[in-house]
């Protein structure tokens, strides 16, 4: 359907045009990408579980089997992303990054006028604009 495809054009324009700020290495962007496609594919499950549930789960592993086969691995670590449901219905959905640590979803440093390495920026959030 129509709808479903400019969202799905809207997600990947917003993942290509996120990360041209960003300097990374060729293996750093495609785990990037790789993080980023799965972020996605869980906030549209995430999205499907609130129509038919009318919230989001407490966890990820609600999502299966109903909405994802698995729960989705974030790459940079071999475990699940950071879910964290909020009360006022919202949700923090993040991968580690680079720096492969829990940053609690915050993107780079306070102090960002300098030009950084790759391993400077913090986690990848869904969206990114988030945070």
């Amino acid at each position: 359907p129509p709808r479903i495809e400019g969202f799905i054009a809207k997600m990947y324009f917003q993942m290509m045009s996120q990360s041209a700020g960003i300097a990374m290495t060729i293996e750093g962007r495609s785990l990037y990408f790789h993080a980023r496609l799965e972020l996605a594919r869980i906030a549209i499950a995430l999205a499907r579980h609130r129509v038919a549930h009318g919230r989001h789960p407490a966890e990820l592993a609600a999502l299966v089997p109903e909405f994802l086969p698995a729960i989705p691995i974030d790459i940079l670590t071999g475990e699940p992303f950071i879910y964290r449901p909020s009360a006022d219905g919202m949700f923090q959905l993040y991968s580690v990054g680079l720096n492969r640590r829990d940053d609690n979803g915050r993107t780079r440093p306070k102090d960002d006028s300098r030009r950084r390495s790759p391993h400077d920026y913090f986690d990848w959030p869904w969206p990114e604009s988030s945070r």
